[in-house]
C-alpha cells in the first residue's frame, strides 16, 4: 500500500513538472513571436493560457459528438424495448358536453398574489352549472389578496390561508386534504384558462374511460404562448414518454381533473411546481390513463 501511495504520488509530481514544462515551452514561443522575451511565471501563465485556448476548440466538438452518440444509442435502445414510444401523440379526446355533471365536483384554487383576477376566477367557476365545492388556498400572499378573499366564503367557497408561502404543490395539497367531491379540479387563478371547460374536462371521467384528465394547450392554436414556453414543454413531455412509455403533449398544463379516490391514495411531496412533474410521472407508474382533451389558453 506505501509502495502504491508513494508510485501515486511520483505519478502526480511527474505530471505537474511536465505539465508546467509544457507550458512554458508554449508561453516562450508565444512570447518570441509576440517579440517579447520569455519571463518565467509570465510564461507558464502564458503557455497555459495558449493550451487551454488551443484544445478548446477540439474538446468541445469531441464531446459534442459523444453526447450525440449517446443520444442515439439510447433512443435506439428505448425504440428496441418500446417501438412506440416516439409515436406521435394520439387524436386528442374531444367529449360531447354533458347536459348534466351528476358527481360532485371539487375546485382547487391555488392563489398567490392575485388580487387582480382571483375574484373574476371565482365567479367564473360558481357559474359552471355543476354541484361544486370551491377551495381557495391563499398561499401567504403579500399583495392584499389575503384580505380580499375575506369576503368571498360562503356556501360554495371555502378560502383557506398560509400564513407563509411555500408554493403550488404546498397549497395544492393542502386543498385535498379538504376536498369532499368525487372529482377534483386544479384551476390557476390568473385568467389564463376558461373553467366554462370543465364538462369537457369531466366528459372522459364521467364517461368510465380514465380516471385522470389532462387539459392540454398544444392541441389548438399557440400564439399566446412564447416560442420558449412551448420548447420547454416539448422537452419536459419528451422526457416523460420515453421514461413512462406515454404519449402526453402537455405535462405542465394547470388543468388537471382526477377521480378523489385516484389522487388522494398517491403519496405526494411537492411543494412548489414540481407538482406536475411528481403527479404525472407516479400516476404513469401506478397504470393510469391519462387523456388529454384541447383547452384554451389566454
Amino acid at each position: 500500500q506505501q509502495a502504491g501511495a508513494g508510485l501515486a504520488i511520483l505519478c502526480a509530481l511527474l505530471a505537474v513538472a511536465g505539465g508546467l514544462g509544457v507550458s512554458m515551452l508554449l508561453g516562450d514561443w508565444a512570447l518570441r513571436r509576440w517579440q517579447l522575451p520569455p519571463m518565467g511565471p509570465l510564461s507558464v501563465l502564458v503557455g497555459a493560457i495558449v493550451w487551454v485556448c488551443g484544445a478548446l476548440v477540439p474538446i468541445v466538438g469531441w464531446l459534442l459528438g459523444l453526447l450525440s452518440l449517446f443520444a442515439s444509442l439510447g433512443i435506439t435502445v428505448q425504440l428496441l424495448i418500446h417501438p412506440r414510444a416516439f409515436d406521435p401523440p394520439p387524436v386528442p379526446v374531444v367529449e360531447d358536453e354533458p347536459e348534466a355533471f351528476e358527481e360532485k365536483l371539487s375546485v382547487i384554487i391555488p392563489v398567490y398574489n392575485e388580487l387582480s383576477t382571483v375574484h373574476e376566477v371565482i365567479e367564473r367557476v360558481k357559474a359552471v352549472p355543476m354541484e361544486k365545492q370551491v377551495i381557495v388556498v391563499d398561499d401567504g400572499s403579500t399583495d392584499g389578496t389575503r384580505e380580499a378573499l375575506v369576503q368571498e366564503g360562503d356556501d360554495v367557497v371555502t378560502v383557506y390561508t398560509s400564513p407563509t408561502n411555500f408554493g403550488k404543490g404546498a397549497a395544492i395539497r393542502m386543498g385535498l386534504t379538504f376536498v369532499t367531491g368525487d372529482v377534483v379540479i386544479v384551476q390557476d387563478a390568473d385568467l389564463e384558462l376558461d373553467p366554462e371547460e370543465y364538462p369537457r374536462l369531466v366528459g372522459p371521467i364521467r364517461a368510465g374511460k380514465t380516471n385522470v384528465v389532462y387539459g392540454s394547450r398544444f392541441f389548438g392554436p399557440t400564439e399566446g404562448i412564447s416560442a420558449r414556453t412551448r420548447l420547454a414543454n416539448r422537452l419536459l413531455a419528451m422526457w416523460c414518454n420515453v421514461l413512462y412509455r406515454s404519449h402526453l403533449t402537455d405535462v405542465s398544463t394547470a388543468y388537471k381533473v382526477f377521480r378523489t379516490g385516484t389522487i388522494k391514495r398517491m403519496p405526494l411531496r411537492s411543494i412548489g411546481f414540481e407538482f406536475c412533474a411528481e403527479v404525472t410521472g407516479k400516476l404513469l407508474r401506478r397504470g393510469e390513463r391519462i387523456l388529454e382533451v384541447p383547452v384554451g389558453y389566454h
